[in-house]
């Protein structure tokens, strides 16, 4: 075969990709998904505290910065990005391989998982929908774990459905294994995957499953992964479950149930997708009028239904009853999930409309996906686009002020700051945070031990209120060197930076 007839065959294999709809919409979906992600990539001007903490922990990997490690931060992600700065790359590769990526991967999962639970159709429109998702959309722009932490759930997922649901393949549950273990050491509450497989796995093959070889080989590949990390833990923490640490301080702290977190169904979905994910999850009545039939292995049709179910009800139920608070970001591994549901509510809306005798030849149910997803697309994009405008430029100033202060110091010195990360980060000096200092004596005091070149003030984190009083006290030693400010007429303050003088 010549080159102009392996041309004209390829040609012809991408005309007939493209005759299917549902084809057309899931490529629609990568190429707006994509286009959206660059748009952003580099509006923010600042990283913010959580951001910080991973980039500041990469930094000391990589390069020795003295900088306390947080014993329940994910441990993958700064490491992958320690990986990058050792060999030269900036906070831009950092964004693009390990926020970038895994979130365009995270609508390709999403497609693929639909495609092989429900059918092309509602993968594609679940694809879609998570493209212009406001929540992916503004933590992409970020230095986020997230997406990271959820395509490895999403491929978890993928893999145990094509390797047990269908196949019962051997090497498709180790690569569920081993990616499930790899988004619980990117984001810890992933272990969330292990419970929502196991209740499924009770439901639809009792205790059975216990006796699955296969299964074993899975949970084998999970904990082979995962070893090396919680060897880390007992290195350096004590224990290998370290990580749990302040998971429970909602219940410590005895923080009443958190009901405000079923709101985000709703939220993540906008209302025109919400009231689709509505007529899709009406199906769930015939998950429940079916468990008996679950239970007996009599009905495969409902599993679908059932995982999705699982899915949202647990990462709901842990985020209500036992962390007990949340922020728009900590349930998206059920937003795949809701898509799904979405996705099966257009669907049928499209196969009602098609029922229509309409006077004029057209095709409604095509007018009716048009219409759902540019409409409940163009509402998440503004959503998402009003709130990345507006803290764009948030802490920008802790990042000049680090800056200035890594320009006038030496690589010994010490900084004090309650905006830690940020500091450490963008300055790459050794920064304290003197939050728990109690009163002016032990501020002094602190001072006379650490003996830090620069204290920073700044209205970005809660300062101890006995600070401006120690500065008027001590203005021979306290010497203000440098400010930033919010306006260009310098009448609001936004950090302060003084120079310690001994």
């Amino acid at each position: 075969m010549d080159q102009a007839e392996q041309k004209e065959k390829f040609k012809k294999r991408i005309i007939n990709y493209l005759q299917d709809k549902w084809d057309v919409v899931f490529i629609l979906a990568l190429v707006l998904g994509i286009s959206l992600r660059l748009q952003y990539l580099t509006i923010n001007q600042a990283v913010w505290w959580d951001e910080a903490e991973y980039l500041s922990t990469a930094l000391h990997w990589a390069f020795h910065i003295p900088y306390e490690v947080n014993y329940h931060r994910g441990i993958l992600f700064p490491f992958l990005s320690a990986m990058f700065l050792k060999i030269g790359l900036k906070e831009m590769a950092i964004r693009f391989f390990l926020v970038f990526i895994p979130s365009i991967g995270v609508i390709v999962l999403t497609y693929l998982l639909g495609k092989r639970m429900y059918n092309k159709a509602v993968g594609s429109i679940a694809a879609f929908i998570t493209s212009t998702f406001w929540v992916s959309l503004f933590w992409g722009a970020r230095v986020s774990t997230d997406f990271l932490g959820l395509f490895f759930a999403l491929l978890a997922f993928y893999c145990f459905w094509v390797g047990f649901v269908e196949q019962k393949n051997t090497r498709y549950l180790i690569l569920a294994g081993a990616a499930g273990a790899l988004g619980f050491l990117t984001r810890p509450s992933n272990l969330l995957i292990g419970v929502i497989l196991a209740v499924f796995l009770l439901i639809t093959e009792r205790v059975g499953f216990l006796k699955e070889k296969k299964l074993w080989f899975a949970v084998l590949a999970a904990i082979v992964v995962s070893l090396p990390y919680f060897i880390w833990n007992i290195v350096q923490f004590g224990s290998p479950l370290a990580f749990t640490q302040g998971y429970d301080a909602g219940i410590q702290a005895n923080a009443s149930f958190a009901w405000n977190n079923l709101t985000w169904v709703y939220s993540y979905l906008n209302p025109i997708f919400f009231i689709m994910f509505v007529v899709g999850a009406v199906s769930v009545g015939s998950v429940i009028v079916g468990l008996d039939l679950l239970w007996k292995k009599q009905e495969t049709k409902l599993k679908p239904d059932l995982l999705s179910i699982l899915t949202i009800l647990i990462v709901l139920a842990f985020f209500i009853f036992y962390i007990r608070s949340t922020e728009d970001r900590w349930l998206l591994p059920m937003s795949p999930f809701l898509f799904l549901f979405a996705g099966k509510g257009i669907v049928f809306v499209m196969q009602q409309a098609e029922k229509i005798q309409w006077k004029q030849k057209i095709n409604a149910g095509m007018v009716v996906l048009i219409a759902v997803l540019v409409i409940g697309s163009y509402m998440n994009y503004n959503q998402a686009d009003q709130t990345i405008q507006a803290k764009k430029d948030s802490y920008v100033q802790v990042r000049s002020g680090a800056e200035w202060m890594k320009a006038n110091s030496g690589p010994n010195d010490i900084i004090l700051s309650i905006s830690r990360p940020q500091t450490m980060y963008y300055s790459q000096r050794n920064t304290l945070s003197y939050s728990e200092v109690k009163n002016e004596q032990e501020f002094a005091n602190f001072i006379k031990d650490v003996k830090p070149k620069y204290f920073t003030i700044s209205v970005f984190e809660p300062h101890p209120g006995w600070i401006y009083q120690f500065i008027q006290n001590n203005k021979e030693m306290a010497v203000p060197v440098q400010g930033y400010f919010f306006d260009a007429q310098q009448t609001k303050p936004a950090l302060i930076i003084y120079q310690v003088k001994q």
